[in-house]
């Protein structure tokens, strides 16, 4: 039988205009990471994407755009990966 042993820490976040999360790890925050969009309608050029960057903090290796309802899992042990939001744009009147 295996389950959750200890909860360390949960984030949450609303993104509006002008809105975004800097590059970073989560480095000391357990062993996965995960990102829940619960934004209807969003596209690219809203901003407001997940990037997971290379270990060099600048080439993205993965760029998501929020779709609802969609769950992004990734690894955050050891020195965990660079990961940010992209700035949303000042136009958008929702929030993602």
């Amino acid at each position: 039988k295996m389950g959750i042993k200890e909860l360390v820490t949960v984030f949450a976040s609303k993104y509006e205009a002008d809105s975004f999360l800097s590059t970073h790890t989560d480095t000391g925050r357990g062993k996965l990471a995960f990102v829940l969009n619960l934004t209807k309608n969003w596209n690219e050029e809203n901003g407001g994407c997940f990037e997971l960057l290379e270990n060099n903090w600048r080439d993205i290796k993965l760029r998501i755009v929020p779709q609802f309802n969609s769950l992004t899992i990734f690894n955050v042990e050891g020195t965990g990966v660079p990961h940010r939001v992209t700035k949303v744009a000042s136009h958008v009147t929702e929030s993602r």
